[in-house]
């Protein structure tokens, strides 16, 4: 009855690092290539520009990095939770691609701390909860 319990026991826990392993694999792929790189959209006339390049050859604005106030912003959406918006708002006043607003958002909540994404907790939260029913039902 043990060892059934331990083999019971052991099962549990390699299906739970085997999930957890698959959400922190699918979270790196999710992460755009760095080698890749991504052309940029003016925001003044959408005209598609290098990132190497500071200016829209097309119009002629500025293609530079976000301001001060576009940061504060971008942090006060990821305080609330709001992630999404956050990227929104830096792709729209930035004129980057989405790819590349969603890694600029992931960076700046890192270089302050902030939890930008949930996942790779489900495997652990599994294995509690399957060992908990497997013992549970063992001992009645």
């Amino acid at each position: 009855m043990t060892l059934m319990l331990l083999i019971i026991a052991g099962v549990l826990l390699l299906a739970g690092f085997v999930v957890g392993l698959v959400f922190y694999l699918r979270e790196l792929d999710d992460q755009p290539d760095p080698r890749m790189t991504a052309m940029r959209k003016c925001g003044n006339c959408n005209y598609d520009v290098h990132p190497s390049i500071g200016q829209c050859p097309h119009c002629g604005a500025p293609m530079g990095k976000p301001n001060a106030d576009v940061e504060q912003q971008v942090r006060s959406l990821l305080d609330q939770g709001q992630k999404i918006a956050a990227v929104k708002l830096y792709k729209d006043q930035t004129g980057v691609g989405l790819a590349e607003a969603k890694q600029a958002v992931e960076t700046l909540a890192a270089r302050h701390g902030l939890e930008t994404h949930r996942g790779g907790r489900l495997g652990v939260v599994a294995v509690v909860v399957l060992a908990a029913v497997a013992f549970g039902m063992t001992i009645c």
